[in-house]
């Protein structure tokens, strides 16, 4: 089974509309940039974007469709369903989920994933902090997520908050009891860095996120992109001051 990698965007995003199609990497746009960030470890025809299908999304299509990747229109505010039917329509009893505004998104932790989840019988897969708490729920946007289409469909059958539908993954990891969860823990020096936020909601975090990818030559080394925060004094500021204001 070749790994199936689900790209969850829209362009209608409530803290920072229209973040997916901005300029972010000179003529790159976040949306490229989290696709070449892939694409250049896994094989495109295995990379799919999950968009809405709403008239606004016409511009991610547009994106997709130009870089040769495939691309799937579903539910904007169910994007539980949204990611159900995209399995649905391209077959995939297994996927890695990722969130296109995570732009230092972890190749290497993708293909980590991938080879536990492929190899055992979990439903879920992804990383974690030693107190337990899901890489998903943290700022951190390094880390990606596995998880079954048979999850999904149990979730949407169990699911009694709409809260669910928006957030993918949130019920199967909070039911413990009810799947088949694994976690594997965040190396040492990101259990030091809980302040640190690479994931984009605001303006502010685009432009401390644009910073540091200029910055940073090799955008899976998780050790030089903390080099790059922690010599910026601003930026680790402007991080904790967007933690207080954007809880997950």
């Amino acid at each position: 089974m070749n790994p199936s990698i689900i790209i969850q965007a829209r362009v209608n995003s409530s803290r920072l509309p229209a973040k997916m199609i901005m300029p972010f990497d000179g003529n790159r746009t976040l949306l490229d940039v989290v696709i070449d960030q892939i694409s250049n470890t896994i094989n495109k025809h295995q990379i799919i974007v999950a968009t809405s299908n709403s008239i606004s999304d016409d511009k991610i299509t547009e994106i997709v469709q130009k870089k040769g990747i495939r691309v799937f229109r579903g539910s904007e505010n169910n994007v539980l369903k949204r990611f159900i039917n995209a399995a649905e329509y391209y077959k995939i009893n297994k996927m890695i989920r990722v969130c296109a505004d995570n732009p230092f998104i972890n190749t290497r932790a993708i293909h980590n994933l991938w080879n536990e989840f492929l190899n055992r019988d979990f439903d879920y897969i992804s990383y974690q902090y030693q107190d337990g708490t899901p890489s998903i729920r943290t700022h951190l946007g390094i880390y990606a997520e596995g998880v079954s289409l048979d999850a999904l469909k149990k979730a949407e059958e169990l699911i009694d908050d709409s809260i669910y539908e928006e957030h993918v993954t949130n019920y199967i990891y909070e039911h413990p009891n009810l799947f088949k969860t694994h976690f594997i823990n965040v190396p040492p020096i990101l259990e030091q860095s809980r302040e640190v936020r690479l994931t984009i909601d605001t303006l502010e975090d685009f432009k401390n996120a644009q910073y540091i990818f200029a910055n940073t030559k090799n955008k899976d080394n998780i050790e030089e992109i903390l080099g790059v925060v922690r010599r910026n004094k601003e930026i680790i500021t402007s991080m904790s001051n967007q933690i207080n204001q954007n809880r997950k």
